[in-house]
């Protein structure tokens, strides 16, 4: 982020999720989280705009707000079928000892018995991990109580740890799932817990790839042609 910001002669702001925008005027407001408060809670910034992109995620206010001012803009997403959930905050050691020299560094991906269900867990620089919950579109209507989940995860992902798991379920439970789009990657330029899926697969310099369901594979060849380096693949079996 310091390297980023001493190329632009005007101020960089992380962390900042519009909240609406008024294109007629060239005014957005930005839901700015209060880091301090450690409730999650977060105050409003309204700004005036010359240049708006709508790069704001899968659930785009800004390309919303674009739509629905310009009657000839069309926003069309493709759906992966998949949706999920975001949790972060939580420690523990799941590091192979080779990886736990580079904190921030791995991304742990939990498989399951079905090829919509995963689990994944990201590495950030301060020691915490964040991740998603992943289940195939319209799966989590079926789970309404802090219990279901906590049998989910624990049914689904072997190795999860203990601890991780009420504490998962309760972040979760109440929360709204995001769609996984197609091509929705948001590759980000700094290091900050959860901010998206797409920002999770792309941040670590190393994946480990663990599951349950028998003998760790190689991934295929063409997932190592198009993968860009540094990013390095790699299979563990738990």
């Amino acid at each position: 982020m310091d390297a980023a910001q001493a190329t632009v002669d005007g101020v960089m702001s992380a962390a900042w999720v519009a909240a609406g925008v008024d294109v007629a005027s060239q005014q957005i407001t930005f839901g700015v989280a209060e880091s301090s408060s450690g409730n999650g809670s977060c105050s409003t910034v309204q700004e005036h705009y010359d240049l708006l992109i709508g790069a704001d995620g899968i659930n785009s206010v800004v390309r919303s707000a674009l739509q629905q001012h310009y009657q000839d803009m069309t926003v069309v997403i493709g759906d992966s079928g998949r949706e999920y959930k975001t949790y972060q905050g939580m420690r523990g050691d799941i590091e192979p000892e080779e990886f736990k020299v580079n904190p921030g560094a791995t991304l742990h991906l939990w498989t399951s018995d079905d090829p919509w269900t995963t689990f994944t867990a990201h590495s950030n620089p301060d020691g915490t991990y964040s991740g998603t919950l992943s289940l195939k579109t319209g799966g989590f209507a079926e789970l309404t109580t802090q219990q279901q989940y906590e049998q989910l995860i624990r049914n689904k992902f072997a190795g999860v740890p203990d601890d991780w798991v009420p504490a998962i379920a309760q972040q979760v439970v109440n929360e709204k799932p995001s769609s996984a789009g197609i091509g929705a990657s948001a590759p980000p330029c700094y290091h900050f817990p959860c901010q998206s899926m797409g920002s999770q697969l792309c941040q670590p310099e190393v994946l480990l790839c663990e599951t349950s369901q028998g003998p760790a594979v190689p991934l295929p060849g063409y997932f190592q042609r198009a993968l860009v380096q540094p990013l390095r693949w790699w299979a563990l079996l738990l």
